[in-house]
């Protein structure tokens, strides 16, 4: 079978209630299936209990931070997959960051298009095999 959006599941972290539900509207719409964290806590939580696919995280965000929800997921799944938007343009393109394991990572710009977010989403499952029979 392969990778398909059709069957990749977001774990997704983002403190903005506003921001979450338009995205998962958004990524529902294009096929993903979106599993909403409020913080980096909550969605460590979350990996544990419930499969996912990919990590897409906002950086800045209370108690536990994107980063730190990277790095603490990524020592129990080196390879995980992640999408990280940050507040900080010169962020935007980064595809690694010391200390932030061995998958695939992309940093993407807030605010980012959708369609900028797909192709990272994409970009990233199809690297770490997200999704793979």
């Amino acid at each position: 079978m392969g990778w398909s959006q059709r069957n990749l599941t977001v774990l997704y972290a983002e403190d903005d209630r506003f921001l979450a539900e338009t995205m998962c509207e958004a990524l529902g719409e294009l096929g993903f299936s979106v599993v909403h964290a409020r913080d980096g806590a909550e969605a460590a939580v979350i990996a544990r209990e419930r499969p996912f696919d990919v990590l897409m995280t906002d950086i800045d965000m209370p108690g536990m931070d994107g980063m730190e929800l990277v790095a603490v997921l990524r020592a129990e799944m080196p390879a995980l997959p992640v999408v990280v938007l940050s507040g900080n343009p010169l962020a935007s393109g980064r595809d690694a960051s010391p200390g932030m394991g061995t998958g695939p990572l992309v940093m993407l710009a807030k605010p980012a298009g959708i369609a900028h977010i797909k192709a990272a989403l994409d970009r990233v499952a199809m690297a770490g095999g997200a999704a793979a029979a």
